[in-house]
């Protein structure tokens, strides 16, 4: 798709955006997750012992908004979920077999989107430190 001269380069991210999530949540859903899911799940492995306000926090949610989240995906069999034995308020996380499957699925799907756009990742991790520094970032 050729650049348009009336589009901004934030128009150009967010449409990109657009685009890649919608791809993603219609290949998620055959795994049967939603892109949200696939997120909440990946920010979960990422810490082996994870609890719901810190995967909140994590993907810049409300607890309440992971909480359902985090339901769908112990329903699906994808995580597991439980009390911590020291603080009865937190509720732990941990991955199941078949969550780390979809993970990797996911993964392939991410590459398969994104395949030709090797360096781009790299220019984007260099650019959101950037962008985090500016006022009213989140």
């Amino acid at each position: 798709m050729p650049e348009s001269p009336t589009e901004s380069t934030r128009e150009l991210f967010a449409h990109a955006s657009r685009l890649l999530a919608h791809s993603w949540n219609q290949r998620l859903t055959e795994l049967g997750i939603t892109y949200a899911g696939y997120l909440a799940l990946a920010a979960a492995a990422a810490d082996p012992v994870s609890h719901q306000a810190a995967l909140a926090k994590a993907l810049y949610v409300r607890t309440p908004t992971i909480g359902s989240t985090l339901d769908r995906l112990e329903y699906q069999g994808h995580v597991h979920t439980y009390r911590s034995p020291v603080d009865t308020r937190y509720r732990l996380v941990r991955v199941t077999a078949h969550g780390h499957y979809v993970l990797r699925m996911g993964r392939e799907i991410e590459r398969s989107l994104l395949a030709g756009s090797e360096g781009l990742r790299d220019q984007l991790l260099l650019l959101l430190p950037q962008l985090m520094q500016q006022p009213g970032a989140a």
